[in-house]
């Protein structure tokens, strides 16, 4: 995603913009149990739209890992 405003495009402390205020650049289709890994940059923006129509008791599962490195 890419924010519609350039000076909104640093976001190093994750402040959060509405979809309204972001482009989508590219696409990741569902797949059972794939893995997608986003690295932290300056400018990572990614969402999860929410979700459509299906049975309205479905829900999606997730594991999120946060690795962090304290550096001196």
């Amino acid at each position: 995603m890419t924010p519609v405003d350039l000076s909104q495009n640093y976001n190093q402390n994750n402040r959060q913009l509405e979809f309204e205020d972001v482009e989508t650049i590219d696409i990741c289709p569902f797949k059972p149990n794939q893995c997608i890994v986003f690295v932290k940059t300056f400018n990572s923006l990614h969402a999860v739209r929410p979700m459509q129509g299906g049975n309205n008791t479905a829900f999606r599962k997730t594991l999120t890992i946060n690795i962090e490195h304290w550096g001196r």
